[in-house]
């Protein structure tokens, strides 16, 4: 039988184990903190990116509509008279589901509480409302992140009607991006708050908003409450007019 020659060979000491998992653990300590900082830091790069494009797709539809919609409204299909699918993300099954309000643009945020226009309920007694919801001409942005019910992170193979309609964007903490104005956030359906609602921030103008890494939300219908303990990381975009659009971080 052949004989193997081990001479030269020898096992890995204790010690010598000991202190390369001391070196493996030193690295993991000053590694981990890194990769979780920058990972942070793209998401504050991509809220910045996103609070903007909402922004813009709010600015195109006011041009185009006289309108401010809720953010769910944003990626809505046209109406289609004929041949519409089942289940299909449009106007008229957010209107259907949810009748949001609408902001006109052309009236002060003050004196449109408790007189906004319903996109259901008025779309044939009201000319504009009824061009907008006819003569839509979105979708005027895409989300790549949505709200589809709680604890849901992809889109059901068969979302039912209520949870298409009320497809929010969400921020990358996974928070719905909400709107603000200087009354404070309106609903996820558009409605301007009453008087009493107060914020962390005072907005003196239509604003996209993100809670930031500490926010946290909890969604009921088409309802929202929120828990923003500092309010110091949150990120938001102004736009409205002819007023100088404005980020801040």
């Amino acid at each position: 039988m052949r004989s193997i020659n081990k001479k030269g060979q020898r096992a890995v000491t204790l010690t010598e184990l000991l202190v390369v998992l001391a070196i493996i653990g030193l690295l993991a300590t000053i590694a981990v903190p890194v990769y979780v900082s920058k990972m942070e830091q793209a998401k504050i790069v991509t809220a910045k990116h996103e609070v903007r494009e909402l922004a813009d797709a709010e600015e195109i539809c006011g041009i185009l509509h006289g309108y401010y919609v809720p953010l769910c409204m944003l990626d809505d299909l046209p109406y289609r008279s004929s041949g519409r699918p089942p289940r299909v993300d449009d106007v008229e099954n957010t209107a259907n589901i949810l009748d949001p309000y609408l902001i006109d643009v052309a009236i002060p945020i003050l004196e449109q509480r408790g007189n906004q226009k319903q996109l259901g309920s008025n779309r044939n007694d009201t000319p504009s409302v009824g061009k907008l919801y006819f003569g839509w001409q979105g979708p005027f942005i895409n989300f790549k992140r949505y709200y589809m019910g709680q604890g849901i992170y992809t889109e059901p193979a068969t979302p039912t009607n209520d949870r298409i309609a009320q497809d929010y964007p969400l921020d990358p903490w996974g928070n719905p991006y909400l709107m603000a104005t200087e009354r404070g956030l309106v609903t996820l359906i558009g409605q301007i708050p009453s008087p009493d609602v107060t914020l962390e921030h005072s907005f003196d103008r239509m604003a996209i908003l993100s809670l930031g890494p500490d926010g946290t939300t909890t969604i009921s219908g088409s309802n929202i409450s929120f828990n923003n303990p500092s309010g110091t990381d949150d990120i938001w975009v102004y736009f409205g007019g002819a007023i100088r659009p404005e980020t801040v971080y």
